[in-house]
């Protein structure tokens, strides 16, 4: 009868996740503030509640966790420039010995490259800060069409992403309709030659009064093969495509470098944050809570 039971439970949540409701983490930052993603932050004297047994409820309410990394192997001390991965910017490679290490890009190393490190040598010591975990929408585009502004959720499949080698989901700010002409005149969104200062949300970037937005920016005129350089470019959307930039326009690999999103790669809009609990710092008060 327990088996029943179990057997039971993980067929329902299993369709309640396909149909209704699905997780997912947030990895980078490309929507910050509105959205944390995974980010450390160097720490040089720990607290109590970084240390052992507490430091495991700061991680359940806050989702920091402090951690060391010590070398294992004496050696020189070098940075894997081939080892570097697009689809993890956060993370860097090193090698002390025959040894590789990740690292968090935010981690202050003790020590320079080149210089020959001891077992047990301390190479940094970091606060690791998780990444926010949402839940998706998967009913309400069911009953009616994707609205401007909103935080959406798409696979990445069937559309030319350069940096993106196996398909994966993307979330980001929907900007672009449906057969309009999307363009950026600095900070603002254009479409079909009108400036977009509604709703809410676009405006919040656009106005850049709150830390962190800091408009639409075109991604420059030296990227090879983005879409939108300069603000004399523009996207022409098909009948069934949509756009998404993030929100922080500055650190977002998103529909200015490879364009619209096939309406049959969007999964949902995003709905809440389920975790952390609490935000991470005072600066911002992020933490569980609907999407906005």
């Amino acid at each position: 009868e327990n088996l029943e039971v179990i057997v039971v439970a993980v067929a329902v949540a299993m369709a309640f996740r396909t149909y209704f409701v699905q997780p997912f983490k947030i990895p980078t930052g490309s929507m910050e503030p509105t959205l944390y993603g995974i980010h450390s932050v160097a720490v040089t004297n720990p607290g109590i509640v970084d240390r052992m047994p507490l430091k495991f409820f700061k991680w359940f309410v806050t989702g920091e966790w402090y951690t060391e990394i010590r070398v294992k192997q004496a050696g020189e001390l070098r940075y894997v420039r081939e080892d570097a991965n697009p689809e993890n910017p956060s993370i860097i490679y090193v090698r002390v010995g025959d040894i590789r290490y990740s690292i968090p890009r935010d981690a202050q190393l003790g020590y320079r490259f080149g210089e020959y490190l001891r077992k047990g040598d301390l190479l940094c010591s970091v606060i690791v800060q998780a990444g926010d975990h949402v839940f998706v929408d998967k009913v309400s585009w069911n009953f009616r069409r994707p609205r401007r502004g909103e935080v959406i959720v798409f696979r990445t499949d069937n559309i030319n992403i350069p940096e993106v080698t196996s398909p994966t989901h993307y979330i980001k700010r929907l900007v672009g309709l449906p057969n309009e002409t999307i363009s950026i005149d600095p900070p603002y969104l254009v479409a079909d030659g009108v400036r977009v200062t509604e709703p809410p949300a676009i405006a919040r970037v656009e106005d850049m009064k709150e830390p962190g937005y800091n408009g639409y920016q075109p991604v420059g005129a030296h990227v090879y093969g983005a879409r939108l350089k300069t603000p004399g470019d523009s996207i022409a959307l098909g009948e069934r495509e949509y756009l998404g930039f993030g929100d922080n326009t500055m650190n977002s690999r998103d529909g200015r470098y490879w364009g619209s999103v096939p309406q049959a790669n969007l999964v949902g809009p995003g709905w809440i944050i389920y975790w952390p609990f609490l935000p991470k710092n005072h600066e911002t008060t992020r933490g569980w809570g609907r999407i906005n």
